[in-house]
């Protein structure tokens, strides 16, 4: 039976982030990360992450009832405990089972710094920076493909990912007026590329998706 071999990751990637605030047009920007991962068991994940990125936003009528626009440098420190859905069943051998072995779910929690500036408030009254802190909750879909070597242990690891950050508190976009909702939120689609080392295993202890 295989042994399945805990690990730590490390690695990056780069992807497409869209803030949904209170402008009319929301705008895809880039944005970047680092992570450090430690698989425990090949199921399970946890995750530390950190993103920079952009996040901007505009108004379909300068001159209109909703003026606003906005560019947001931002900074994120995210963690994350990511599972295999399979986990919570006792049925490692089924169909299903093979069908989401490489597809992981999670959540966690996350604090966003931004640095807000380009604020149009249509009063020369109010300032036009503004810098804030809000924790948030990610919602992360994630596909992981591993490349395994000829003793069958993974030596790098290729993820997709679509994560949902629900930022708790206004503010995401530098404005905190009636167009502002409770909270904001902000997606990003993202590639990792992830370089495993194992901590244990070897010739003889192959890895595995299941027992």
């Amino acid at each position: 039976m295989a042994q399945d071999i805990p690990q730590i990751t490390l690695g990056g990637g780069v992807g497409a982030a869209k803030a949904y605030g209170g402008t009319e047009v929301q705008k895809t920007n880039f944005a970047w990360f680092v992570e450090a991962g430690y698989y425990p068991v090949t199921k399970v994940e946890i995750n530390a992450e950190e993103q920079i990125g952009i996040f901007s936003g505009s108004s379909l009528h300068p001159n209109g009832a909703n003026p606003k626009s906005f560019i947001n440098h931002y900074a994120a420190t995210i963690f994350n405990v990511n599972v295999v859905p399979i986990v919570f069943f006792n049925d490692n051998q089924s169909e299903l089972a093979h069908a989401l072995k490489n597809i992981y779910i999670g959540t966690g929690l996350g604090f966003l710094g931004s640095n807000v500036t380009n604020l149009n408030t249509g009063s020369i009254q109010v300032i036009d920076h503004t810098t804030n802190l809000l924790p948030m909750v990610p919602l992360k879909l994630e596909y992981e493909f591993s490349l395994i070597n000829n003793r069958m242990e993974p030596v790098l690891k290729l993820d997709l990912i679509s994560t949902f950050y629900y930022t708790i508190g206004k503010g995401i976009d530098g404005y905190y007026d009636s167009f502002e909702k409770r909270g904001d939120f902000y997606n990003f689609l993202n590639i990792s590329i992830k370089y495993p080392l194992s901590l244990g295993g070897g010739p003889g202890k192959p890895y595995n998706k299941f027992d």
